[in-house]
This record gives structure tokens, sequence and C-alpha cells, in this order.
């Protein structure tokens, strides 16, 4: 049993969402007691200047081992309401990871109209 596994949140508070806005993410619980090599799943909501739930953007998880330096990513996808996306998340070692949630822009473009 590993019960040494520690996560610290990084939150991106004021992440770059859209061009000359920004986003938050919160989350809709913390993991409770996450092991390394099982997976949880982490769901969490995305809002326009803190306010107006987007799809708008491609969020990710990215984590780095405080002890090895070793990195992980793991895209997140939208599940439910506008806003809401869930990542499935695996450290894969033992340790203190730090990790945050970026709300990284869409490279979909809107269409235009005719």
């Amino acid at each position: 049993m590993i019960s040494g596994l520690v996560c610290l949140l990084i939150l991106a508070g004021a992440a770059p969402a859209l061009a000359g806005g920004w986003a938050n993410v919160t989350l809709d619980r913390l993991p409770a007691n996450p092991h390394a090599g099982q997976t949880f799943t982490l769901g969490f909501m995305v809002r326009q200047h803190g306010v107006t739930p987007i799809n708008s953007v491609q969020p990710y998880l990215s984590a780095r081992n405080q002890e090895t330096g070793q990195t992980v990513r793991f895209s997140a996808r939208q599940e439910g309401p506008v806003g809401h996306f869930i990542a499935d998340v695996t450290f894969p070692a033992a340790g203190i990871w730090e990790w945050e949630v970026t709300p990284a822009p869409s490279r979909r473009r809107p269409s235009s109209a005719r």
C-alpha cells in the first residue's frame, strides 16, 4: 500500500482562455487519498472571467513529481453542463506531486456566417 502519495494543488486561476480574456477553474472536489498507479477522475468547471461557463477551451492537467522531476499530462474532456470537464488522472509513482489545471485556448475557430 502506498500511503506517501501527497498531492499539492495549484489551480490556474487566471490562465488565458480566449484572446483578451481569462478563465477560472474550480474543482468539483479534491481527490480523496489518491495512490500511485490508481486512476481517479477529476471534475472541474471552467468559467470565463470567473463567471460564464465555457466549452471553448481544451483543458489539461499537468503534474510534476517534486523528488524526481518526472512530469505527466492528462487531457480533459467536456462532460455534463457547459463548462464542466473531467480528466482521468494516474500518478505513475508515489511522492509529492505539484499539479495544475490549465484551460488552454481551443484551436477551433468559430464558423463565420455567410
